[in-house]
């Protein structure tokens, strides 16, 4: 073997090692790129959920607000409508919360969007008593104005 032979050889092992080296780190790449489009893809979707979940909480706080002025404004029909609504609004929450859960991983973030789901029912009853309390303090403002009169 001469050595042109043996240079040409040579080189052309190298080209060959080269274009093998590319293929495996095209696929590593080709590989790391569809994980991190399924982590993003989970990312967006659980950012949607926390987006809508967040949405619909300040939706059922507007509502709660306008049930406690319907109520002060002795407005039945707009205190029953945004009660309605508000009822909706809250299932929408539930069924959030559980499309969340599903979606982490994490057992700390599980727990803590557990926590804030059990504080949200909680919340449900004392909302509904204020109303209740207001509603009865508007009836006995309105029935004391009729005996004065």
């Amino acid at each position: 073997m001469t050595l042109r032979t043996k240079f040409v050889g040579g080189f052309a092992a190298l080209l060959l090692m080269i274009a093998a080296l590319t293929f495996s780190a095209m696929r590593a790449l080709s590989s790391l790129n569809a994980g991190l489009d399924l982590v993003v893809h989970r990312m967006s979707t659980r950012a949607d959920r926390t987006s809508r979940l967040v949405e619909n909480l300040v939706d059922i706080s507007g509502r709660h607000q306008a049930m406690l002025l319907r109520s002060i404004l002795e407005d039945k029909a707009g205190y029953e409508q945004n009660e309605r609504a508000a009822a909706d609004a809250e299932r929408r929450l539930d069924g959030l919360f559980t499309e969340l859960l599903s979606m982490i991983d994490s057992s700390a973030d599980k727990e803590l969007v557990q926590e804030l789901q059990a504080k949200a029912v909680a919340v449900r009853p004392l909302s509904e008593q204020a109303a209740q309390q207001t509603a009865s303090s508007a009836e006995e403002r309105a029935s004391a104005g009729a005996q004065m009169s």
